[in-house]
């Protein structure tokens, strides 16, 4: 039975104390993580801040660990085309790409391809639909991802770690951060922390917790990228262990 920890947050902790469960949660898995000898390869520790968008769904530990471990861009292909006759230069996707995939060239928007993710962030800020993905892009980025963390695991052979951030804004990761649009997927609950050594049964654990918060997936459909996206698959074999704040000391 694989086992995901979750550690929910307090919403009075301070942000030290979030910081300080954290760290000590990332020790205990790191703990877990047999050292490399050069025979196997060096173990992976995969932190994420957990989110959901409308072309690709759940972006939590399998996603994480594709983009990290699993080779690199895998959604090239699938970055939307802009209709430069339908688009009106407002620059919402711009602003709105947390990637900065997208560009305005003075008139209309462009998308590098080799920046996008294939999330469908943009194409739902579109209010004149101006962006398009290649048809069934989004369960085709969710396949391609799949594959990707499923390997890495598998290479990894018990050498991965993942942490989750769910739904704290007080633990977004430092970087470039768009701001949310109320046109877009709703803000995850804060759940706190989820980790485990399966990418797969991680994102599966989540579920299992937004459903048992009532946490609606959103429906709305993306153009091209239709129809919405579901669940994460559930690999089965997993049980959610909780860990109360006070397991961890300070």
């Amino acid at each position: 039975m694989r086992r995901v920890w979750h550690v929910p947050l307090p919403a009075a902790a301070s942000p030290a104390r979030r910081e300080a469960i954290t760290a000590a949660l990332l020790a205990r898995l790191r703990a877990r993580l047999p050292a490399g000898d050069g025979a196997a390869p060096a173990p992976l520790l995969v932190v994420h801040r957990a989110d959901w968008h409308l072309a690709q769904g759940l972006d939590g530990a399998v996603a994480a660990v594709a983009r990290a471990a699993g080779g690199g861009v895998v959604a090239a292909d699938l970055a939307p085309a802009v209709d430069p006759a339908v688009c009106g230069g407002c620059g919402l996707c711009v602003t709105f790409c947390e990637q900065g995939a997208v560009a305005h060239d003075g008139r209309v928007a462009r998308v590098d391809p080799d920046r996008c993710r294939a999330c469908g962030d943009c194409a739902t800020e579109c209010y004149l639909r101006a962006l398009r993905f290649p048809d069934a892009s989004g369960a085709e980025l969710r396949r391609r991802l799949s594959a990707a963390a499923a390997a890495a695991a598998g290479r990894l052979a018990g050498r991965l770690g993942i942490v989750l951030m769910v739904g704290d804004p007080a633990d977004a990761p430092a970087g470039r951060e768009a701001p949310r649009s109320r046109h877009r997927r709703p803000a995850l609950p804060p759940l706190g922390l989820l980790a485990g050594h399966d990418p797969a049964a991680v994102d599966a654990a989540l579920a299992d917790l937004l459903r048992r918060e009532g946490w609606r997936r959103p429906a709305a459909r993306v153009p091209g990228a239709a129809p919405p996206a579901p669940w994460p698959d559930d690999p089965g074999g997993w049980e959610i262990v909780t860990l109360p704040p006070e397991t961890f000391p300070g």
